[in-house]
């Protein structure tokens, strides 16, 4: 398949695109406001006139957007794992990527937790967490070339 025909068939468009990068931005506010607290504190009483409001969401929105591609990137790997795997069956591409993603941000909940519990850095947390996709990515590539069709 092709990645635009892929693309398409995943039905990710403008609105559910930036809805996912909307309601991903509050696990990377949380994991600031555990671990970066200087930033929320550095913030005014009138927010939306106070450019470090501004600068921190978009952090999290540059947070939000990499983990997202990220996720659409994994998605896009599974693919043709999954398609070796059913063989014949028609594969339902939009469950894949519902599924990775509602499992990237159950991760990324535990990776908050963990960095919280073990009093890690900001840092910590961001490594943990992208080294999850990274290793999810990498895994799932080299997968790929063992998995035989049925």
């Amino acid at each position: 398949m092709s990645i635009i025909k892929d693309f398409k068939e995943l039905h990710i468009g403008l609105k559910t695109s930036i809805l996912t990068i909307l309601c991903q931005m509050p696990f990377f506010f949380i994991a600031i406001f555990l671990f970066k607290y200087n930033l929320i504190v550095n913030i005014s009483e009138y927010p939306l006139i106070d450019m470090d409001f501004w600068f921190l969401i978009s952090l999290c929105f540059c947070f939000s957007l990499t983990w997202f591609f990220m996720n659409v990137a994994l998605t896009f790997i599974l693919i043709p794992i999954i398609d070796k795997i059913s063989g014949s069956k028609p594969t339902e591409l939009n469950n894949i990527y519902v599924g990775s993603m509602i499992i990237s941000i159950f991760f990324l909940s535990i990776s908050i937790i963990i960095s919280y519990k073990f009093n890690l850095s900001f840092n910590c947390f961001l490594s943990i967490s992208y080294l999850y996709i990274i290793f999810r990515i990498i895994e799932s590539s080299i997968t790929s070339f063992f998995v035989k069709e049925e």
